[in-house]
């Protein structure tokens, strides 16, 4: 299954690089750049919006992934991909594509998950090679995925024998690269779910925090249980005494009734 691995590594990759040739002829198409040279900053604002919303996003997917299972993490990464992946081919406004590029970067955090699973199943003298073969996957995918952007972006234009002008990819030109993006995520969460277990590393820890919840719960028990009893026995030595204070006040009230009898001859 590290083959799948390296799928779910290239898929964070592809769907990183894809978006780069496209983003200079979608700013144009928005019609907000007053001039060419404002272009490139709209570029920039689009293209840093995934790797700045991932910032925010991979402290929260780490959390899941070890509250959760690395794997469960993986996969709704893959469904977030996907989604994210067509809102940014679809767009039409400024808003929308940097709401495209957001969403990747929120909804995906796969990245260090990845990473830190592979470090989980690795032996330490195989850990080397093994992310090596990784980085490899993700240059890779990295030189592949502009290709593929550049080459689909505006089929409408580019291929009409093949896509006519009322066609979907006409009204939408930039959704065929996103497609694949979304395509290539869709195919790792499959292969994901089937053939990525979840692993040993996890599972272990796992059971340890249930152990140690059931040790915490049956120590609380128990204290529970002591305080009760102790709560019982203070409020039968309470009773006790004052049993004894009655049983003293009733002496001394017959004691005084006989010296008043007493004294009365």
């Amino acid at each position: 299954f590290l083959s799948a691995l390296a799928l779910l590594t290239m898929v964070e990759s592809f769907n990183l690089n894809v978006a780069w040739p496209l983003l200079p002829f979608m700013t144009e198409s928005f019609g907000i750049a007053r001039n060419e040279k404002e272009i490139g900053i709209y570029v920039g604002i689009i293209g840093g919006t995934m790797s700045g919303a991932n910032v925010f996003g991979c402290n929260f997917w780490g959390y899941a992934a070890d509250r959760f299972g690395r794997r469960p993490t993986m996969l709704v990464g893959m469904c977030g991909s996907v989604v994210a992946s067509l809102v940014f081919g679809t767009s039409r406004t400024f808003t929308q594509a940097v709401i495209g590029r957001a969403l990747a970067g929120l909804l995906n955090g796969n990245g260090p998950i990845t990473k830190t699973y592979l470090g989980e199943i690795t032996r330490k003298e195989d850990q080397a090679r093994n992310f090596g073969i990784f980085a490899l996957c993700f240059s890779i995918s990295s030189i592949a995925a502009p290709l593929v952007g550049g080459f689909l972006c505006l089929p409408a234009e580019k291929y009409p024998a093949v896509f006519d002008e009322d066609s979907l990819f006409a009204r939408f030109p930039y959704l065929l690269p996103m497609l694949s993006t979304s395509l290539l995520s869709a195919v790792g969460g499959v292969v994901g779910y089937f053939v990525v277990p979840e692993s040993a590393a996890f599972v272990e820890n796992r059971q340890k925090r249930l152990r140690r919840s059931a040790s915490e719960v049956e120590l609380f028990e128990v204290g529970d249980e002591r305080k009760q009893k102790s709560d019982k026995e203070g409020e039968g030595v309470a009773l006790i005494i004052a049993d004894e204070d009655v049983s003293e006040e009733k002496s001394g009230v017959g004691g005084a009734e006989k010296g008043e009898s007493d004294a009365e001859p």
